[in-house]
């Protein structure tokens, strides 16, 4: 009888955590899509692009996206300077922040008003290092660019930073014509990334 007992105590243990982590996932889930839904930004010192994959010297599809978006934002005058940030996973490869610098060029964007990050290897680097140019320059406000579904995590990094921060997602993502299943697979990912981020936190602050 006491085995039972027992049997049945885990077993509502069980069924609580399976419930705490479904109702976790379907709020992070809604904070994402939330936070996607970025709202139309005011003028600012600096845009800094969060780096993403590159082929050789072309920017992958979705890094494009995020360029375009930042060289939208300088030539409606919303900001003066552009930071792209992003290193390279092998060593003697272009990194992104220099492969997206040259593309911008192409686009008509002046050098002298271009600064790069060419050594950060996520965005949590990504983030700080751009603050550190930040700092440098004496600048207080900036605009964030990346993916719509990368915002959540954005925000969460950088709500302690001192600066006036504004998102802007692209407007034209890869993520917006895919098919609900990878829409749901990126989501899921995004959430791991979080939840990672956050255990990193926790970590750190409890040592």
């Amino acid at each position: 009888m006491k085995l039972i007992k027992i049997m049945k105590k885990l077993f509502s243990i069980a069924k609580f955590l399976i419930f705490i982590g479904i109702l976790g996932y379907l709020l992070l889930c809604a904070l994402i899509i939330e936070e996607s839904n970025t709202p139309a930004v005011q003028n600012a010192d600096v845009a800094i692009i969060l780096g993403a994959a590159v082929y050789g010297e072309r920017p992958s599809p979705v890094f494009e996206e995020r360029i375009r978006h930042a060289i939208h934002l300088y030539q409606t005058q919303k900001v003066k300077k552009l930071i792209f940030t992003g290193g390279t996973p092998k060593e003697g490869y272009g990194t992104e922040a220099e492969v997206a610098m040259r593309w911008a060029i192409k686009q008509g964007i002046p050098k002298e008003d271009i600064l790069v990050d060419p050594i950060s290897r996520n965005t949590w680097e990504n983030l700080q290092n751009a603050a550190a140019i930040m700092q440098q320059h004496h600048w207080h406000r900036c605009i964030i660019v990346s993916d719509p579904y990368h915002m959540a995590r954005v925000r969460l990094m950088t709500h302690r930073m001192p600066f006036e921060i504004q998102l802007s997602a692209t407007p034209t993502s890869r993520f917006n014509q895919a098919s609900f299943k990878t829409k749901w697979k990126f989501i899921s990912q995004e959430i791991a990334s979080i939840l990672f981020y956050v255990l990193q936190s926790l970590w750190h602050f409890l040592k």
